[in-house]
């Protein structure tokens, strides 16, 4: 009958509804805390320093090269995750969703 249909649609709606929104708060939400930034910062910083010490084969310019250019990379690459984590910020890079 059409009140049973309205009820499944109605059903059907809301159940969509409270889907999408429990996606909008994961979104909100941190992806990581803190303290896993500042271990991964410190990991980084532990395996740039001990790496001269695993590869003894290289020249000394060569293993300063190595050094600094991994650092770089590293803290580079760390840097632009966290300031991607949230897709939907105020930066220049973030989607713009109104505009979607």
């Amino acid at each position: 009958s059409a009140i049973r249909r309205f009820h499944r649609n109605a059903d059907t709606e809301l159940r969509s509804l409270r889907q999408n929104i429990d996606y909008l708060v994961a979104l909100e939400e941190e992806a990581s805390s803190m303290d896993f930034q500042y271990l991964l910062g410190w990991l980084i910083l532990i395996y740039v320093s001990l790496y001269p010490w695993c590869v003894t084969h290289e020249s000394s310019l060569v293993m300063v090269g190595t050094g600094m250019l991994m650092t770089f990379i590293f803290y580079s690459l760390n840097t632009l995750t966290h300031e991607h984590e949230n897709p939907f910020g105020d930066h220049g890079s973030d989607l713009n969703l109104p505009r979607s």
